[in-house]
């Protein structure tokens, strides 16, 4: 170095902006999780405890029967196969059934209170095509497929129909509960007319060879869901609301299975015995 000469140094370098933001950031979340650990995670899987099938996803229901089953099995209770077959029937219902139903634009969610608001509405068609089901009978195809039946496989046919196929369609057994309380109301307890009053004899003979049971919920009941489900999908034919009324029931009982009580359930189910 030349004497006298000073040295000169370079100055030191500032960070730039978005070194010193990432040193913020880094003080300030050093320690925090991962951005992966926030993400979203898959529930977990569950496996049935009965029958070992996988199960994503649970519904609250069958959440509430595994738990049922689970604390009396904890409590001591000694379960037979057939005691939990509705817990394996809803897990794969859940997983087929309803889906299914969910891809065909069935009803995920059906409000039953407006939906007996709806079928007593005096400006609605409903009662007053059941009318004409009673005053004429022989118009109805659910009557004369009834009556087939009646003549081909016996008196009791009609009778032994589990709920199933007790022609409910989407709406399921809790459909089928209220629409049996509103025909059992208007037709057997408070008849409008005493024509349209099924425990008189002179109408009932006029239902021959159905008695009042099987023609309230053979004839009555599914004539009325197929008429819902004509207005549900637009006004179809009713022959397409047939075909719907049938290829939904399976969905109807899962998706919409009873919640009435046990007494409550035993009432309706006795309204139907002749």
């Amino acid at each position: 170095m030349t004497p006298g000469a000073q040295l000169i140094l370079p100055k030191r370098a500032r960070p730039s902006l978005s070194c010193a933001a990432f040193e913020e950031l880094r003080a300030e979340f050093g320690h925090a999780p991962g951005a992966h650990d926030d993400a979203p995670r898959e529930p977990p899987r569950q496996t049935c405890p009965f029958c070992h099938a996988s199960i994503e996803r649970p519904s609250r229901v069958l959440r509430d029967m595994l738990s049922f089953w689970e604390q009396r099995k904890k409590a001591g209770h000694v379960l037979r196969p057939t005691d939990t077959l509705a817990v394996c029937e809803q897990h794969r219902n859940e997983r087929d059934v309803i889906p299914h139903g969910a891809s065909r634009g069935w009803p995920m969610s059906i409000d039953f209170r407006q939906l007996r608001r709806r079928i007593t509405s005096p400006d609605a068609r409903y009662l007053r095509v059941l009318h004409d089901c009673i005053e004429h009978p022989d118009h109805s195809v659910w009557f004369r497929t009834a009556k087939a039946q009646r003549a081909a496989q016996g008196r009791k046919v009609c009778d032994l129909n589990t709920f199933d196929e007790r022609l409910c369609g989407y709406y399921g057994e809790r459909g089928w509960e209220l629409l049996h309380e509103i025909l059992y109301a208007v037709y057997v307890q408070d008849p409008l007319l005493p024509t349209l009053d099924l425990t008189r004899d002179d109408v009932q003979r006029h239902l021959a060879p159905l008695n009042t049971p099987q023609f309230l919920d053979n004839v009555l009941l599914p004539e009325l869901v197929c008429l819902l489900i004509q207005d549900d999908l637009g006004g179809v034919p009713y022959d397409e609301a047939m075909r719907v009324q049938r290829e939904s029931q399976k969905f109807g009982m899962a998706m919409y299975a009873s919640d009435a009580p046990p007494p409550k359930r035993m009432r309706l189910v006795q309204q139907t015995l002749p």
